[in-house]
């Protein structure tokens, strides 16, 4: 049986959790404009294609790197690395721009940390909830 205020505390999650979803796309959408905006006429359209293809290997193949460093390490450790570097990225590829690997570098480190959100959220929410 749950109290009063934990049924709101749920109620409150889930409405997050669906404000969170319908978001989502466009927000992510938005990123991928904003690093590509940041090059555009300073690098070809060649070199943003292979920055966001290799960006999103990267992607793929970090979130099975970052899971296991989760179970390692734990979800705080884990995830202030993950927000320290993807600070540090943000912050920096504005003037990574005009240079095509480090451009390539910024994009594939920020879309490795973006892995790393849909790899450590889930098991957290599974350890709070319950399943």
């Amino acid at each position: 049986k749950l109290y009063r205020f934990q049924r709101r505390f749920i109620d409150s999650l889930m409405l997050a959790y669906v404000c969170y979803a319908i978001l989502w796309h466009f927000l992510w959408h938005l990123y991928g404009f904003c690093l590509q905006s940041y090059s555009i006429g300073y690098l070809s359209d060649h070199s943003l294609t292979v920055a966001g293809a290799l960006g999103s290997v990267s992607n793929g193949c970090s979130r099975i790197a970052w899971a296991t460093l989760q179970d390692r390490f734990g979800f705080k450790p884990i995830y202030f690395c993950l927000l320290a570097i993807q600070l540090i990225i943000s912050s920096t590829i504005y003037y990574v721009k005009d240079n095509a690997v480090l451009y390539t570098i910024w994009v594939m480190l920020s879309f490795t940390c973006e892995g790393g959100h849909f790899s450590t959220f889930p098991t957290l929410a599974a350890k709070i909830f319950g399943i």
